[in-house]
């Protein structure tokens, strides 16, 4: 993507949306605009390329962690996700994996957190043709145009899905952390095997 483009590139959360590669977005009012036939045929008819990630990791918690933010790095959520999430702003409807974010660690337990991630990268690897676009910095060309004109197409939808598998482990007061954590490793072997 050339520079001219790229910067004035915007990433938004989609989340419950729905968005389409190629669909046209008024970023001043945030609404999609689906009246662009002609225009929209040709952005959709342009090549994409599909980009597919699958991810597992194993995460340990021990007994001594006091905070849920050791699981915001996990789930790659920005500032503001975060704070929708866990105030309870996003619909339960799309919350799924995310309310993961407001499990409290429990100083009685060890945990291991067993992660699944699939995610598919969709983007238009082509110039895309934006005459028909008003540029939504400049004054002049937002006050002569009509509140349902385009500002930004959609060129590029990251979606996918999360899974989290929580297995605890009870310490009673003769354990050892460390003892007990191989424990639960042992446990683990037939799903997770390690070296």
């Amino acid at each position: 993507m050339d520079r001219g483009i790229e910067d004035h590139c915007i990433s938004m959360a989609a989340l419950g949306r729905c968005f389409e590669l190629g669909d046209f977005y008024n970023y001043r009012n945030d609404q999609i605009i689906k009246d662009y036939s002609e225009e929209g045929n040709i952005v959709r008819d342009e090549l994409y390329q599909c980009q597919n990630v699958f991810e597992r990791e194993l995460m340990y918690t021990g007994h001594s962690d006091t905070s849920s933010t050791r699981n915001h790095k996990w789930e790659e959520l920005d500032e503001h996700l975060q704070v929708s999430i866990v105030t309870g702003l996003i619909e339960n409807e799309y919350r799924g994996a995310s309310n993961y974010l407001n499990d409290r660690p429990d100083k009685q337990q060890i945990t291991w957190t067993i992660l699944f991630r699939a995610k598919t990268r969709k983007e238009m690897f082509k110039r895309l043709p934006v005459e028909w676009l008003i540029d939504p910095s400049n004054d002049d060309n937002v006050n002569n145009k009509e509140n349902s004109d385009a500002t930004h197409i959609v060129a590029g939808i990251v979606y996918g899905a999360e899974a989290y598998c929580v297995l605890s482990w009870e310490l009673n007061g003769e354990e050892e952390d460390q003892d007990v954590r191989e424990e639960a490793r042992e446990s683990l072997w037939p799903i997770w095997p390690t070296n």
